[in-house]
């Protein structure tokens, strides 16, 4: 078998507050958004 890609899983409460964090510091971009 053979990994062909892989990314991190991660856990908040605070899911919108998570996201800001990660848009403002590090530029990211979300791909994908749900209001699960």
């Amino acid at each position: 078998m053979r990994t062909t890609s892989y990314y991190p899983v991660l856990m908040t409460g605070d899911v919108a507050g998570t996201a800001a964090f990660y848009v403002e510091h590090f530029r990211f971009q979300p791909l994908f958004e749900s209001d699960w």
